[in-house]
């Protein structure tokens, strides 16, 4: 069961890797883009957009899917460290009990992490569209950058608080559900 959640973890982290080289690469077309036309050359790639709604947008992708990442990696550190611990018997049973609702919990947050990799996803390839800018949009990317923080306070290996974390992600899911209907 701890091989697929590193499974699991390991997704997420690749998929944060993904979303990451995709925004690398619009930046740079972006950026190809002011070079040959330059009389419009500005120094800042996003500076071409509507208005700071859409630098907004960006800026809170980028940083949910460097918290989502964190995230995944902290908690992949955290499996590694327990399952270690567990086969040289160094862990007492609290702690064995501890892991295995770790172990237990590790898909609800998995899925927690992709609902919020494709929530950022969705928007950030929406940009070109004039609706994504709007409050609710902002509001929902805010949630999810709120939750990824949350969540990697509560998945560290000094805190222990997986059952905190799914209620977390429950919360996540309806907050964004409420939203978006």
């Amino acid at each position: 069961m701890s091989d697929n959640s590193l499974g699991h973890v390991n997704h997420i982290s690749n998929n944060s890797n993904h979303a990451n080289d995709i925004n690398q690469s619009k930046i740079k077309a972006l950026q190809r883009d002011q070079s040959r036309n330059s009389s419009q050359l500005r120094s800042n790639p996003y500076e071409h957009f509507n208005g700071p709604s859409e630098e907004e947008v960006i800026r809170l992708c980028r940083n949910i899917l460097c918290s989502c990442k964190a995230v995944s990696v902290q908690i992949q550190g955290v499996l590694q460290t327990r399952r270690s611990q567990l086969e040289a018997k160094q862990l007492h049973s609290r702690q064995r009990n501890t892991y295995n609702t770790m172990l237990q919990i590790i898909p609800v947050l998995s899925l927690g992490l992709r609902l919020t990799f494709l929530l950022t996803l969705h928007f950030y390839l929406s940009l070109d569209t004039s609706t994504i800018c709007n409050k609710t949009s902002i509001k929902a990317l805010k949630m999810a950058l709120q939750y990824c923080e949350k969540l990697l306070t509560l998945t560290h290996i000094e805190k222990n608080r997986w059952q905190e974390s799914v209620l977390l992600t429950t919360t996540l899911g309806n907050g964004i559900n409420d939203l978006l209907n």
